[in-house]
């Protein structure tokens, strides 16, 4: 009877216990069933999912699937055509990453304080180089230029060649203080005709080979295995280059042999905003006359006079500015002689960089060792423009300095040492004995 108790609270509708118990049954197997369902269909789908995206992602696999053979060729090909322009491409990177480097320091300069920039301070210094004609002043120039912190222009009023002989002389006077003036300035901005004299005249080619910083690559190609240089292998320049190549150092140096009057270079550096210092080179009228005659050909008697006369002319005047005026006792005037300069090359070139506050630069002293030890040349012939041969064509230094003596007859020398005695006098040249 205990099922009755158990249903007691439960039977409110009356109903039988076989009717009880006949509910009870049929909601366990309700139960039942549905939990057999739930079993047995659940796994079913989670496998069929699975499956289904294992089939999704094998499709994609054979969809992307190249045979290895298929693959091998291709890569080969590819490997084949980059082989074929890897030096093309590898000179072309080359050039782009010098070309960025140049620009982004033309950018650095651009961006720089106008305060920094003014030149003609202690920032920036001018240096001019003046001296006779084969006294030695290509070799002392390439000294400087192979210096990092200097930009070097060799003899840039040979651009202004066509105003000198056709214009007055006041005219070209005035272009060529305004020159002078743009030039220690590193403004080229109204120089558009040297630009243009750097870039398309072929006589220019010695000109801007002897810059390093205005024939370095990538404004010009580097001269390894070229028999023949034309101007035309180098990039056009244009004044804002070269105002923004010259702000990058802190020396611009001008070699000339067109400025050699002493008292013409102070009245021009004291008509100009920027100052410069001057650096003469002075060497034996009798080695000048050799080298001369060497180089142009033989002279007879009288030219040999004349050219003697000339030269030791402008010298003497020279000797004698120097006596009366105070450009000697200033800072900015230094005499060198070539003799000195050769014999004694470390402490003179030590002593130069010291008169113009330069750092004592080591590449240029190995430079200059390397020279005095192998021979000097020009990076360029300039008669013929011709590369192959100029190392057969290095001049000794140390015999530059006595070749005269041999080279000159007794006759020749009494005849220069006649004309030149006063300024041998005075630069401390001995007669020949």
């Amino acid at each position: 009877m205990h099922w009755k108790c158990f249903f007691v609270f439960k039977n409110t509708c009356n109903l039988k216990p076989a009717t009880l118990w006949l509910l009870a049954v049929i909601f366990a197997s309700i139960v039942f069933l549905c939990t057999l369902c739930i079993s047995l269909f659940l796994p079913v789908c989670v496998f069929d999912a699975g499956i289904r995206e294992q089939r999704i992602d094998i499709d994609m696999l054979e969809d992307s699937y190249v045979p290895q053979s298929s693959r091998a060729l291709e890569q080969e090909a590819v490997l084949a055509k980059l082989r074929q322009n890897v030096t093309k491409l590898s000179q072309e990177i080359r050039q782009l990453r010098a070309t960025i480097s140049i620009y982004e320091k033309l950018g650095n300069v651009m961006e720089k304080d106008s305060s920094l920039a003014t030149l003609g301070n202690k920032r920036h210094q001018n240096v001019l180089i003046t001296s006779v004609p084969y006294s030695g002043e290509v070799l002392l120039g390439e000294l400087l230029n192979q210096h990092r912190d200097v930009f070097y222009l060799f003899e840039p009023f040979h651009s202004l060649k066509y105003y000198r002989e056709n214009r007055p002389a006041e005219v070209y006077n005035s272009m060529l203080r305004d020159f002078l003036q743009g030039i220690f300035s590193c403004d080229f901005g109204e120089f558009n005709f040297y630009t243009e004299f750097l870039s398309r005249h072929y006589r220019a080619l010695v000109h801007r080979l002897a810059s390093r910083t205005l024939s370095s690559p990538p404004l010009c190609p580097e001269m390894i295995n070229r028999r023949y240089y034309n101007i035309r292998y180098c990039t056009r320049l244009r004044p804002p280059t070269l105002t923004a190549i010259c702000k990058l150092h802190d020396y611009t140096a001008v070699k000339t042999t067109q400025l050699i009057d002493l008292e013409r270079l102070t009245q021009l550096n004291d008509g100009i905003r920027n100052p410069f210092r001057v650096v003469e080179l002075v060497r034996d009228p009798r080695a000048i006359l050799y080298t001369q005659m060497r180089e142009v050909g033989n002279l007879s008697d009288l030219s040999l006079a004349n050219q003697a006369g000339k030269i030791c002319a402008q010298q003497l005047r020279n000797r004698e500015y120097l006596e009366n005026s105070a450009l000697k006792r200033t800072d900015r005037y230094i005499a060198i002689k070539y003799e000195n300069l050769i014999s004694e090359s470390l402490s003179v070139f030590e002593s130069l960089c010291d008169f113009l506050g330069l750092s004592h630069s080591r590449h240029a002293n190995s430079w200059f060792n390397g020279v005095l030890k192998e021979g000097f040349a020009w990076p360029i012939t300039v008669k013929s423009e011709r590369m192959g041969n100029h190392d057969s064509n290095k001049l000794n230094l140390t015999q530059s300095m006595s070749d005269w003596q041999k080279g000159l007859d007794l006759k020749q020398i009494r005849l220069i040492e006649r004309e030149c005695y006063s300024v041998m006098k005075l630069l401390g040249y001995t007669v020949y004995d």
